[in-house]
């Protein structure tokens, strides 16, 4: 029996919710301010924060969005510029930091400013996951895992507290997210495509390596207008293409603009790819001009052959690695019992799952529409994993899992069900089912916890890691 009483806001779910809300908080607010915004010592900061940092930092000083021409955006060695891709995240954290610097102008704070405003795209992303599992799950103990194994994910709460695009992405995604649910649910409405269309906006403006999640968005509402009657399928024509143009003319009003002003400002490069390809070439290092080390792919590897080749070294080992956490420049480890912990619930979950899904198509529980919902949801998942493997084939080869966060709302969402379908198997009471799914959600802390302050804060604690602070 579904306990329909814990869809209310009951004083008990207040308060695991002022929990939930609380510890990230506290722990994002650890490694936000105790974090080196640059090496100091034999400390690295997060990846690429100071090279992006130059963004947020001209918008502040100047008032106006940077191009890649401006040389105080230039990225030393390197010779490109974060100017080249979307910069909405760095004009928030401008602001933030417009706004903070009214009660500390230090030069040296700004960058911690500018960190605090990615601290809260967390809390937002926090709120939206919470207001998903309500829909997706009607039993608290498997809401609040859901919401707790997303969001204390290390490697998760890890890009909330440094400056990156990343946060803004995963916000968005979690938007999306919650639109789409509340699409499927309540039934399509002007106010639920404004929250889709903000919320792809929001990605597209964000992290190229998201985009896949926007392009689930597209099949999902696509699937949405298929109709059953009497065993009978139809399509919903006129009302798909209602909805397509007014979704599709929100997001272009809100995001196009980035990319108009990029084909005028670098000659119809609207991605920046090119551009920064040529400034590589021109300005960087020889250690990264791509004309002294070519591509995968420049160097005529197959993908194909290219893909064995990383699924027998240390690649794909790297990637899901940092995918659970890998803190600082990738080079700050969790404890074996984090890693542990994931990979047994992931595989656990993922098991439960496929076991659930070919039950139900056996016994024919599933209609066309829910197949193919779980099928998208499937793609949602992967797509990231292309993405990854198909840059590092045809660019720059990097295994850095924070590149396939965006898919880890549809992988939490199947795990959660997957172990949903193993526990209530057992037979199992109720009440030792909601203990063993409080336990995996404390885990899920304390993981995160044993990461921040007893595998990373000693390292920063070193001396010369509070220079920047004083």
């Amino acid at each position: 029996m579904e306990d329909k009483k814990t869809k209310k806001f009951s004083k008990l779910e207040i308060a695991i919710f002022g929990i939930y809300i609380g510890l990230f908080i506290i722990i994002g607010m650890t490694l936000l301010i105790y974090q080196p915004p640059t090496a100091v010592g034999n400390l690295t900061n997060p990846p690429d924060e100071f090279s992006r940092f130059m963004v947020p930092r001209f918008i502040f000083e100047r008032g106006i969005l940077p191009t890649a021409n401006d040389v105080e955006v230039r990225i030393p060695g390197y010779g490109n510029s974060y100017a080249l891709f979307p910069v909405v995240a760095y004009v928030f954290q401008a602001i933030g930091m417009r706004i903070l610097s009214i009660f500390n102008n230090d030069a040296d704070k700004l960058i911690y400013y500018a960190r605090a405003v990615n601290l809260s795209f967390g809390v937002i992303t926090q709120v939206m996951i919470y207001l998903v599992s309500r829909e997706l799950f009607q039993k608290r103990a498997f809401r609040w895992f859901f919401c707790f194994f997303i969001m204390f994910l290390p490697q998760h709460l890890f890009i909330f507290t440094y400056v990156n695009t990343d946060a803004m992405s995963s916000m968005a995604c979690s938007i999306i997210s919650l639109a789409l649910v509340y699409i499927y649910k309540k039934k399509i409405n002007l106010k639920f495509s404004v929250l889709l269309s903000l919320g792809c906006a929001l990605c597209i403006l964000s992290y190229y390596s998201a985009y896949g999640y926007v392009l689930m968005a597209v099949l999902l509402c696509i699937i949405y207008f298929i109709q059953s009657k009497d065993g009978k399928i139809s399509y919903d024509y006129k009302n798909a293409l209602k909805w397509a143009v007014i979704i599709s003319a929100m997001v272009v009003i809100l995001s196009a603009w980035f990319f108009i002003r990029n084909a005028i400002l670098y000659g119809g490069d609207f991605l920046g790819l090119e551009t920064s390809r040529l400034m590589r070439i021109g300005y960087g290092a020889p250690e990264v001009n791509p004309e002294l080390h070519p591509s995968f792919k420049e160097m005529g590897y197959s993908y194909p052959k290219f893909l064995w080749m990383i699924a027998t070294n240390h690649f794909l080992l790297k990637m899901i690695k940092s995918y659970i956490c890998c803190y600082g420049s990738m080079i700050i480890e969790a404890d074996p019992f984090t890693y542990g912990f994931y990979l047994v619930t992931y595989f656990v979950g993922l098991v439960g799952y496929v076991i659930r899904s070919v039950k139900r198509l056996k016994n024919k529980e599933s209609d066309l529409k829910k197949i193919l919902i779980n099928a998208v949801l499937i793609l949602g998942s992967f797509i990231p994993v292309f993405l990854i493997t198909y840059y590092a084939y045809s660019s720059d080869y990097q295994w850095q899992g924070r590149y396939i966060l965006s898919a880890v709302i549809p992988l939490s969402f199947f795990v959660t069900r997957g172990i949903c379908f193993l526990l209530n198997k057992t037979k199992m009471k109720e009440k030792y089912i909601n203990i063993i799914m409080g336990l995996m959600s404390a885990t899920c802390v304390i993981c995160e916890i044993i990461v921040v302050y007893v595998m990373s804060l000693y390292r920063y604690l070193e001396p010369g890691a509070f220079y920047y602070l004083v």
